[in-house]
């Protein structure tokens, strides 16, 4: 039975164009009529249609986060969140509380940036061990790229795995607790197969409700992740749309084709792939040396032949690829792997293009690419400077360069590398760091995007880089996915304190922050 009602409120239906409406009138989860409030009451009478009042509170279309890890945030809202943590010794001593009072078989923990430590160096083993002895404990940095393991730990690890180039090692061969990239999924996949994987994707999708999320790309999904998602009751236990990018090494024919074209909230969408890791971690493949570390110039993850491979096997199966690639170098490699396996449009992504060159913004336009970007990012990497130097760093995270070059910019988090909250990220966009004082902001200003730019790319953006064209927009024959928040963000609030209050995913409320809705 098709369930119709309408909306009433400041309705920003779409921000490039900017279009603002008094209501809509959503009919079977889709859109069926926008307009001034007398006509949207006119034909919800004659449809017999509930009318919902919010007054003048304002409606967007859901926020689409175009890459995030839905496992991963689902973990750190059970696990230890060392963000903000200012030294080795406070690391220690939250480990210690964390496990008071607790039967822990395992502790994982995750944000922990050596930056901010005031001894000026990264954790190892033998800190862990002076916190917690008896219980394996893995503390993943805040970009993903490296953890820290304690030697309860470690002794987990098959020798096979502790011989491999991201287990970093003392000078006598021994592991230090260091490890990277590759190395740290799968240390989390040995030490936390006691995690219920189903709980964590439940956790995940609710904050994503609770922040007016209603789609995500989800990131390096692992089998036992798309296993799961297909288990829960879509709308009750999974409140977010997902549209997954497999980790390369566990994609198979099979569930290429069984889930190809998928359900109504989770589909299949593409394969992830890695160029390169992080700057936080000096992973990230320059073509020129580390300002502050000469002797390198970052890892490559996968090389070209291999990036080219997996694209042509996903263009042969009609999944996209969503390719890692922070450092320039790295993107020279995805650039050239995609002409090898003639990737063309959307059909290859780009995700984070933090460093790009001028003579590369040229070749992205003439693939036609989608890049996937972290806002939040600008912020965080406040040391970017440093590590990239002036004159590098004026083409760090060239956000409008790439919308002018006329590419599909869709805006993410990378959850739970930064938080969630869309607001946060659209702050970032629009103020570039200015707040903050970070040094790049001088740099880079001329980077900063406008208020709808931020929005649109947060929307309608990142629907077009997942290929979901009927999400992104209110507009006739739409998914109603909407979002009813506490301020209009183009009323001069802070964007920072914007709250949401009601999340709608196909004309169903999957939360509610308030009872002061009126129904006539």
């Amino acid at each position: 039975m098709e369930k119709t009602f309408a909306v009433l409120g400041r309705i920003y239906s779409s921000f490039m164009p900017m279009r603002l409406n008094d209501g809509l009138v959503v009919r079977d989860g889709k859109v069926l009529y926008l307009g001034d409030a007398d006509s949207v009451m006119k034909i919800s009478r004659e449809l017999g249609a509930e009318i919902i009042n919010y007054g003048k509170k304002t409606i967007i279309p859901g926020f689409i986060d175009s890459h995030m890890h839905l496992n991963s945030l689902g973990m750190s809202l059970m696990t230890l969140d060392l963000r903000g943590t200012k030294s080795i010794d406070e690391l220690k001593l939250k480990l210690r509380k964390f496990i008071e009072g607790r039967d822990k078989k395992i502790v994982i923990g995750r944000g922990w940036d050596q930056e901010l430590f005031s001894e000026g160096r990264w954790p190892n083993a033998m800190d862990l061990d002076e916190a917690i002895k008896d219980a394996p404990v893995i503390l993943v940095r805040v970009c993903g790229h490296a953890a820290v393991m304690n030697s309860a730990a470690i002794s987990l690890l098959p020798e096979e795995e502790l011989k491999g180039p991201y287990i970093q090692k003392d000078e006598r061969g021994r592991p230090t607790g260091l490890v990277f990239e590759d190395a740290v999924g799968r240390a989390l996949s040995i030490l936390g197969e006691a995690l219920d994987k189903r709980e964590m994707l439940r956790k995940g999708s609710e904050q994503a409700a609770r922040l007016g999320v209603t789609s995500v790309g989800f990131m390096s999904a692992k089998r036992a992740d798309l296993f799961a998602l297909k288990d829960m009751k879509e709308l009750e236990e999974l409140k977010t749309r997902v549209f997954l990018y497999m980790d390369h090494a566990e994609i198979s024919d099979s569930i290429a084709l069984d889930l190809k074209y998928g359900t109504e909230m989770v589909k299949l969408n593409g394969i992830k792939l890695f160029a390169d890791g992080s700057f936080g971690a000096r992973t990230a493949l320059l073509s020129e040396p580390y300002s502050d570390d000469p002797s390198t110039r970052g890892t490559a993850v996968m090389k070209e032949d291999e990036l080219a491979y997996w694209m042509k096997y996903a263009i042969d199966r009609g999944l996209q690829t969503a390719t890692h690639a922070i450092g320039d170098a790295a993107l020279d490699s995805v650039l050239k792997a995609m002409e090898i396996s003639k990737v063309k449009g959307l059909a290859g992504r780009i995700e984070h293009a933090s460093l790009v060159r001028p003579d590369q913004v040229d070749k992205m336009r003439t693939i036609g690419v989608g890049v996937s970007v972290q806002p939040r990012f600008v912020i965080s990497d406040w040391w970017l400077v440093k590590r990239l130097g002036k004159e590098r760093a004026r083409y760090a995270y060239p956000f409008k360069t790439l919308i002018n070059a006329g590419l599909v910019v869709g805006f993410s988090t990378d959850a739970p590398v930064e938080p969630l909250d869309p607001w946060l990220s659209v702050n970032a966009a629009v103020g570039r760091g200015e707040e903050e004082r970070v040094e790049i902001f001088e740099l880079t200003k001329h980077e900063r995007l406008s208020l709808a730019e931020a929005l649109h790319a947060y929307t309608a953006g990142s629907a077009e880089l997942l290929g979901a064209n009927d999400l992104g927009k209110l507009e006739i024959g739409k998914r109603a996915d909407f979002v009813v928040v506490n301020a209009d963000p183009f009323s001069g609030t802070d964007l920072k304190t914007i709250r949401v209050l009601e999340t709608y995913i196909e004309g169903t409320r999957v939360y509610s922050a308030t009872t002061e809705n009126l129904i006539f």
